[in-house]
């Protein structure tokens, strides 16, 4: 990955990958800043508190931005209140066809090529110097705007789309969720709040544990 920058805005769901990138440019001494974007998503709320609270351990400025209109394009599992999400067992995330069918049910058209286009415009407003998402190799293999080569596109296009050319990086790109638990659990800047951590795709009072980010995040922290 290339150096550092001086300072990013990260775009913090408060799930696990968008809170580790966070933790992370924290320990390398990072101006950061965070923000939450509301598509309208069944997890807004849990997601929304969660975001804040990680924040807050990291001492990070925190904003929201609303952009409901995203969630109402599709018939994505994700935001329509009456759509199922896909249930899983941990030996369903090893089944190629199982995960491209539950990819396939919570897509957000364009999701983050719009959270990309959306940070960076509030990025060069505010004159910091790149954007973070949250993204994984493991989930990759099923969401091409999860990939390293997304990252590299986008930033491609932000080079003509903002007058600062600001960057989009991502700490977490290259790892798996597990390969990111174990570079947490080794942090010089104190221990990750992982109690605060929401990686449910539903927003009740407690996680639901089957659906694929639960049960992908279970196995990477057990």
């Amino acid at each position: 990955m290339s150096q550092s920058p001086n300072s990013s805005l990260v775009l913090l769901s408060g799930g696990l990958d968008s809170s580790a990138s966070l933790a992370f440019l924290v320990d390398q001494g990072v101006n950061t800043h965070a923000l939450f974007i509301d598509y309208g998503q069944k997890a807004a709320a849990r997601e929304r508190l969660a975001s804040q609270r990680v924040a807050e351990v990291y001492r990070t400025p925190w904003m929201e931005i609303k952009i409901d209109w995203l969630g109402k394009l599709g018939k994505s599992a994700l935001t329509e209140p009456l759509r199922v999400l896909p249930l899983f067992d941990p030996s369903d995330l090893d089944s190629i066809r199982t995960v491209q069918e539950s990819a396939v049910a919570v897509w957000v058209p364009n999701r983050n090529g719009v959270f990309a286009m959306v940070a960076a415009a509030v990025a060069e407003a505010r004159s910091i110097e790149a954007i973070t998402l949250g993204l994984n190799a493991e989930e990759a293999v099923t969401f091409s705007d999860n990939s390293e080569e997304f990252l590299k596109r986008t930033e491609k296009l932000l080079e003509f789309s903002t007058r600062s050319k600001v960057r989009l990086i991502c700490p977490t790109v290259r790892e798996t969720k597990r390969e990111i638990v174990n570079r947490l659990r080794s942090l010089k800047s104190g221990v990750f709040p992982w109690d605060w951590v929401w990686a449910c795709y539903q927003g009740g009072d407690i996680a639901c544990g089957r659906c694929e980010s639960c049960v992908r995040f279970k196995r990477a922290i057990q």
